[in-house]
């Protein structure tokens, strides 16, 4: 779970993900290196009251009268009771991701781009030992290729993990740091995992009819970001992701093509300039939605929320 903390300096509510513990971090209200402490061990239990009969609490002019309103103690609470599935709505979605861009979309920018050009690097990097090591030539197709894209795959997924790890944090507020392109290699492996097994129940739905196939896509849709957000491992973050996204299927259909058509649109009115801001601004537009899915607060709260939670 992630770890919170105060400035040192201005006594702000820091927030980090997990497994920083010891590292600095800089508060964004007053400048202030911090470093981030071990999580707050959870305080155990207090200790219950001794019960009390009924009959007695009823007739004993020594003993408090019974209340069932407030003797009954609550129910246990667990990892998952801030879990909170609601129905989403695409205006909501888009107003919010629209007013959260408007103020970061410089970090939303250097986010996606600063992550894909260390990509590029990496691709260049390996394209050259390739060629100049092992004489790999595009021409001729070889064997050795395969390897080529391997060595590649890890990359580009890593690349998917830190953007969405970043983005998450900037729908909700957060600063975004150079500790966060580390923090993200503890979920490539989970989400990888996950996806994979999102992807193969959907290829299977896809055989059998492309409707179901649609609809198990939207239903694991949101693994990766459960991975991420949560620290769930893949089964339990493909269980959660049918959960949230019960009710939501034909909304999250609706954004999916509305960031096809935004794309789309721009691209060939711009010749694909205006993917520099719109690909940021879809990729922020998806973790908003997650966000408003789980119930979680983002950085752009309406006035009037209404939230219609389902189980």
């Amino acid at each position: 779970m992630p770890i919170e903390f105060r400035c040192t300096q201005c006594n702000r509510l820091l927030r980090t993900p997990d497994g920083t513990s010891g590292r600095d971090a800089k508060c964004p209200e007053c400048g202030t290196i911090v470093k981030i402490p071990a999580p707050a061990p959870e305080a155990p239990p207090p200790p219950s009251a001794p019960v009390v009969p009924r009959a007695l609490a009823e007739t004993s002019p020594y003993v408090a009268p019974f209340r069932p309103d407030l003797d009954i103690p609550p129910a246990p609470t667990d990892y998952h009771s801030t879990f909170k599935p609601t129905t989403i709505d695409i205006s909501d979605v888009l107003s919010r991701t629209w007013t959260i861009f408007k103020v970061h979309w410089p970090a939303c920018l250097a986010v996606v781009w600063g992550t894909a050009a260390i990509v590029v690097v990496y691709f260049a990097i390996l394209a050259g030992v390739m060629v100049g090591v092992m004489g790999i030539d595009n021409k001729e197709p070889r064997p050795e290729m395969a390897l080529f894209w391997l060595l590649m795959v890890p990359a580009i997924w890593w690349w998917t993990v830190v953007v969405e790890l970043m983005l998450l944090k900037i729908a909700r507020g957060e600063e975004v740091a150079m500790d966060d392109l580390l923090a993200g290699n503890s979920f490539v492996l989970p989400g990888f995992v996950a996806a994979l097994l999102a992807g193969i129940a959907t290829m299977i739905g896809l055989g059998l009819c492309i409707v179901p196939g649609v609809i198990v896509s939207l239903m694991f849709s949101q693994c990766l970001n459960l991975v991420i957000d949560r620290g769930c491992g893949p089964i339990e973050a493909l269980r959660l992701s049918m959960q949230i996204t019960r009710g939501n299927k034909v909304s999250l259909l609706l954004i999916f093509l509305l960031t096809s058509a935004i794309g789309s649109v721009t691209g060939m009115v711009t010749c694909g300039l205006a993917a520099i801001a719109v690909q940021p601004f879809n990729l922020l537009m998806l973790c908003v939605a997650y966000l408003v899915m789980t119930g979680q607060r983002t950085a752009a709260e309406p006035r009037v929320e209404s939230e219609r939670q389902f189980g």
